[in-house]
C-alpha cells in the first residue's frame, strides 16, 4: 500500500473562492484465493463432493487441460474443464451424469468491513457450430455456476448459511424468481426468449429461517432476523435480454459484503441485492469458494480459468482502463493515467480532483477513496495516446468495482483530438524503440512502425469524451 496522497483543488462557487481536499490511497487488494491452474492440477481445491445417479454410478471429476483446437484456455497454459453430461448414454455410464464439485477455503474469513471481489473466466460455447441448441443436452441447459459460501471454516460443503453464485441458467425453468424486469430481476422470461439465453446469478440461505435478502427498492419489504424478508430465501436474476450473444470467454464477477451483493458479466453490472440488515454479520461473512456448487450436470463442456478472490477495504474504486489497439496488454502498466472526479447529481462536493495513477500488469487501477468522497461523480481518465474517457460512477462504502473505461487510441500529442499532427508525430519518430505511446508507439509494441501509423489513421477525427 502506498502512502496517502492529499490533493487540493481550488473552486469558485457563486463568486466565493475556497478549497476542497480529496484524498485517495493506491491499494493492492489482499488475495484470499487465486488459481490459474498452471500447476496442471486441482490441488488448490482440496475438497470434493459428488452427486451420483440413481443407480449409484460414480461421478467424473473435472480435468485440467491445455489449449487445442477444441480446448480453451484464457491465460497461460492450462484451464480446468468440466465434462458435459450425455443423456443418450446408458444409465451405467459415468458420463451420463458426471456431477461433481470442488471447493477450497479462503486464506481467512471475510471481515465485516470489507468487500470480497470474486471473479473467474468462463468459456461460453453459445453460437459455436455443432453445439446443440435443442434437447436435454443443449447449450440452453448449460446450468453451471461458481460460488462464494459461508461454511463451518473446515469443509466448504458444510454450509453455515448463504451462497452467492454466478453462471449460466437453463431453459427448463419458466422463471428466475420474483421481481421486476429491467436488467436486474426477472419474473417469467421476456416474451420470445428462453431463459437459456441469459447469464444468471443467485443468492440464497442454506439454513431455514435465516433470511438474507431485502427486496427491490421499488417494493415494500419487511425484515427480521428470524424470518428474513418478503423476498424468497433464494432468488435468481437474469443478465439482460438475450445477453449470451456470441461464443468466447466471459468474465464473471461478484462484489460481496455483508450489506450488499453485486453481479457483473464482462464488467457490466446486471444485478444487485441489499442484504437483510437485521441478520447477524456472522451469518453473512464468506470464507470459501466452490466450482459448480449446485451439483448440477452441465449440458455442454465448461472451461474455467483465472479464479480469484480478493479483499478490498471500504470505499474502494476499481478502474479498468481498456486501451484500444494495443498488442501487449501487460504494457498498460507503463502508461501513466490522469484521473479526475466531477461531482454530479446534486453531490455537494463541488470541485474537480485530479491525480495521477498507474495500472497493474493486469490492467487495474485500485484506489481507496477517503470517507468524504462518496456519491455520484463523472470519472474522467486520460493517459498516453488515448483520448479522455468520461464514465459515471457512484462511490459507496460497499465499493465501486469493474468500472470499465473503453479508451480510443491515436491522440499522440495529447491535444484531445486525433488529427494530422498526430500522424506527423508518428512519422517523425518512425523506427524508434522504447519511446512510449506519446512518441508514436501507440500499439505498445516497443517500436514505432507502420502499424502505429495505421492506428492513428483509423482513429482520425476522434475527440475526448
Amino acid at each position: 500500500m502506498q502512502p496517502m496522497t492529499r490533493l487540493t483543488t481550488a473552486l469558485v462557487l457563486s463568486g466565493i473562492s475556497g478549497t476542497i481536499a480529496y484524498s485517495q490511497t493506491t491499494i493492492t487488494p489482499e488475495v484470499l484465493l487465486y488459481d490459474g491452474f498452471e500447476s496442471n492440477s486441482l490441488a488448490s481445491w482440496p475438497f470434493t463432493t459428488a452427486s451420483t445417479s440413481t443407480n449409484g454410478v460414480a461421478s467424473v471429476a473435472p480435468t485440467v487441460i491445455s489449449p487445442g483446437a477444441t480446448e480453451f484456455v484464457f491465460k497461460g497454459n492450462h484451464a480446468v474443464k468440466h465434462i458435459a453430461r450425455d443423456s443418450t448414454l446408458p444409465a451405467t455410464d459415468p458420463l451420463r451424469l458426471p456431477r461433481i464439485s470442488y471447493a477450497a477455503n479462503l486464506s481467512r474469513e471475510q471481515t465485516n468491513d470489507e468487500t470480497i471481489l470474486f471473479s473467474y473466466y468462463y468459456y461460453d460455447q453459445y453460437g459455436i457450430s455443432g453445439v446443440a441448441t435443442t434437447g436435454t443436452d443443449s447449450i440452453f441447459n448449460q446450468r453451471y455456476w461458481m460460488a462464494l459460501r459461508d461454511s463451518d471454516g473446515v469443509n466448504p460443503f458444510n454450509a453455515i448459511n448463504q451462497i452467492a453464485a454466478l453462471g449460466t441458467f437453463n431453459s427448463a425453468n419458466t422463471a428466475f424468481g420474483t421481481g421486476f424486469v429491467g436488467n436486474n430481476w426477472f419474473g417469467a422470461a421476456p416474451a420470445g426468449q428462453s431463459l437459456g439465453n441469459h447469464y444468471a446469478g443467485r443468492i440464497f440461505s442454506v439454513i431455514a429461517g435465516n433470511g438474507l435478502l431485502t427486496v427491490a427498492a421499488t417494493s415494500a419489504a419487511t425484515t427480521s432476523p428470524a424470518v428474513g424478508n418478503s423476498a424468497p430465501s433464494w432468488m435468481f436474476f437474469g443478465m439482460g435480454p438475450n445477453f449470451r450473444r456470441a461464443s468466447g470467454w466471459r468474465k464473471m464477477s461478484i462484489a460481496y459484503n455483508i450489506r450488499r451483493s453485486e453481479f457483473f458479466v464482462d464488467s457490466a453490472l446486471y444485478g444487485a441485492w441489499d442484504m437483510n440488515p437485521l441478520a447477524l454479520p456472522a451469518q453473512r461473512r464468506i470464507d470459501s469458494v466452490i466450482l459448480n456448487p449446485s451439483l448440477e450436470t452441465p449440458s455442454q463442456h465448461v472451461w474455467v480459468d483465472e479464479v480469484s478472490v480478493r479483499a478490498y477495504p471500504v470505499g474502494s474504486l476499481q478502474i479498468l482502463p481498456k486501451l484500444g489497439d494495443i498488442v501487449n496488454p501487460a504494457a498498460v502498466a507503463t502508461v501513466p493515467f490522469s484521473v479526475s472526479l466531477e461531482p454530479t447529481g446534486g453531490n455537494t462536493n463541488s470541485a474537480v480532483s485530479t491525480f495521477t495513477v498507474s495500472a497493474s500488469a493486469d490492467g487495474e487501477i485500485n484506489l481507496q477513496m477517503a470517507a468524504d468522497v462518496r456519491g455520484t461523480y463523472d470519472l474522467l481518465i486520460d493517459g498516453g495516446s488515448w483520448l479522455k474517457k468520461r464514465v459515471a460512477v457512484n462511490i459507496t462504502d460497499h465499493g465501486t468495482f469493474e468500472v470499465a473505461a473503453n479508451m480510443q487510441n491515436g491522440d499522440v500529442d495529447g491535444s484531445g483530438e486525433v488529427d494530422a499532427a498526430d500522424i506527423d508525430l508518428v512519422i517523425s519518430n518512425f523506427g524508434q524503440t522504447g519511446v512510449g505511446s506519446t512518441a508514436g508507439d501507440v500499439d505498445l509494441s516497443d517500436e514505432v512502425d507502420a502499424a502505429d501509423i495505421d492506428i492513428v489513421i483509423a482513429n482520425f477525427g476522434g475527440t475526448d469524451n
